[in-house]
């Protein structure tokens, strides 16, 4: 599903598709690369030459993530944008039924989100009408049909939880998902693990993205930006921002500094914004072989502030590691 979701970045109007490039009606045209994306960041928006995430740290987090050590950081960051998406597709529907009608619609057996299966059977028996922006006669799967449901990975990196949450059918069933990240190198790489997915370079300080257009905002491990998430979503869209918890690879950092804080979990958000849920992901994470390991300091800031002498005794002494994954998943609305 390709929506006009994406804007030029020069003068913002609606980008749209036709073959291999994007245009816009002030006649700028951006061309759709080989692997798929499109690079909609201007030259004064870079900060530097090869903005964003070296292709070494890239590499290490492909190799990393694709063992699925943080597979149970990527599954509850589906599952809140389930929960979401049911919600927001039923709420028209839901609103036109009595409080009992509700009742046995969401309490069918076999619930999922969509008028089919038992759930559906369990309508038609009771002959509730179905009065919503589709027809009575379109009724069976009625909620499965409904699209235009926009999830924005902020800040992608190499594409993996953006794939992850594509490859749920109750997630992509009508749904276009978007992916932008500062680095061509991950923007590239993102696109060729997943060519279904509309890709864009872009910052999260200037989203080339329409105002008031996406429903949940995917935003792990990367810059949070009050103004341009508040312009992009909708007024009951969701945030889902990850951030280290406090004992996230605890004892991983014994191994490289002598002296080892907790993680501040301190979030601050201005009145515009609100945090609805706090989820913690937290589990042992083992790990069996040298170079998963590498990929791992790779593929954080420790890597780089860590002394060359105690990286090189570290990785040539260990075999094997055991620490823990210890994730925060907030919540976050805009306060309308």
């Amino acid at each position: 599903m390709d929506l006009p979701v994406f804007i030029c970045p020069v003068c913002s109007s609606p980008l749209s598709r036709a073959g291999r490039s994007y245009s816009c009606a002030g006649k700028h045209s951006y061309d759709i690369s080989k692997e798929g994306y499109v690079n909609l960041l201007l030259a004064n928006q870079k900060q530097s030459r090869e903005p964003g995430d070296s292709k070494e740290m890239l590499d290490a987090r492909r190799s990393f993530l694709n063992k699925g050590y943080y597979k149970p950081l990527a599954r509850s960051a589906a599952s809140i944008i389930i929960r979401h998406k049911r919600r927001s597709q039923l709420a028209p529907f839901l609103k036109k039924l009595s409080y009992c009608q509700r009742r046995d619609f969401t309490s069918a057996p076999g619930y999922s989100g969509t008028l089919t299966g038992s759930a559906q059977n369990r309508l038609n028996a009771r002959n509730i009408p179905v009065t919503g922006p589709v027809p009575a006669d379109k009724a069976p799967g009625i909620i499965s049909k409904i699209p235009d449901f926009i999830i924005l990975d902020a800040g992608c990196g190499e594409g993996y939880y953006t794939d992850y949450i594509s490859r749920n059918r109750a997630i992509n069933d009508s749904s276009a998902i978007y992916g932008i990240d500062i680095s061509k190198e991950g923007i590239k790489s993102a696109s060729k693990r997943n060519s279904s997915i509309n890709f864009a370079v872009a910052g999260i300080y200037n989203l080339p993205v329409l105002d008031n257009s996406v429903d949940a905002i995917l935003n792990i491990f990367a810059p949070f930006n009050e103004d341009e998430f508040g312009r992009v979503l909708k007024d009951k869209g969701i945030i889902i921002s990850v951030a280290p918890g406090a004992r996230h690879l605890y004892e991983f950092k014994k191994n490289l500094y002598d002296d080892v804080y907790l993680n501040d979990e301190e979030f601050e958000l201005s009145d515009k914004f609100y945090i609805t849920e706090t989820i913690r992901v937290k589990y042992e994470l083992n790990i069996f072989n040298r170079e998963d390991i590498a990929n791992l300091l790779k593929m954080t800031p420790y890597y780089h502030k860590s002394s060359h002498e105690r990286i090189e005794h570290f990785l040539e002494n260990t075999n094997e590691l055991k620490t823990t994954a210890d994730f925060l998943i907030r919540i976050i609305i805009k306060n309308i």
